[in-house]
């Protein structure tokens, strides 16, 4: 799992973000992000690499899950952006 500011970040600066954080372990493939409309605090970055061994780097240092070819990495709001109800 990941903590970013979701609620600023675009889908396009969120997959540039997690592209950076991911490439440390590898070349990236692909990256889908996934934001449920009902919590805009979370998102879901689908993650392509190039390899399986790339994937299995992104999986055990992000705390992803793997998903057939893919890495699954949770996306968190950010405490200190987190809005106060």
């Amino acid at each position: 799992m990941l903590t970013m500011d979701v609620t600023k970040l675009s889908h396009a600066q969120l997959a540039d973000a997690i592209s950076q954080r991911c490439s440390q372990f590898g070349s990236v493939r692909a990256i889908t992000i996934l934001q449920p409309p009902e919590n805009p605090q979370l998102a879901f970055a689908l993650v392509g690499m190039r390899s399986v061994t790339e994937i299995d780097r992104v999986v055990e240092n992000l705390g992803a899950a793997k998903v057939d070819s893919l890495a699954v990495i949770k996306i968190e709001q950010e405490q200190e952006h987190a809005r106060i109800n």
